[in-house]
């Protein structure tokens, strides 16, 4: 499988968009909801685009580390928001 996040970023360089933080982050549900959360709370960031982590395997656990921290279902459509 290809990574996608040479082109997610890429995509953020166009007119408009700007990269607010980028982080590498073990998998960890702890550590992947640290960084959300601070990305949740930093008026700078109007979107969070997760790649990697989100597999089949036990490790992969970006999902279940994130879900609780939205208000709302967003998770039945993460299909949609693909780069």
């Amino acid at each position: 499988m290809t990574n996608p996040a040479p082109r997610c970023r890429s995509g953020l360089r166009r007119p408009g968009h700007k990269l607010a933080a980028r982080e590498i982050v073990v998998d960890d549900v702890e550590a992947i909801r640290i960084i959300v959360k601070e990305w949740i709370a930093n008026p700078a960031v109007d979107a969070i685009i997760t790649t990697g982590g989100t597999g089949f395997t036990g490790r992969d656990v970006t999902p279940e580390a994130i879900e609780p921290l939205f208000e709302s279902g967003w998770m039945a459509s993460r299909s949609h928001f693909t780069c």
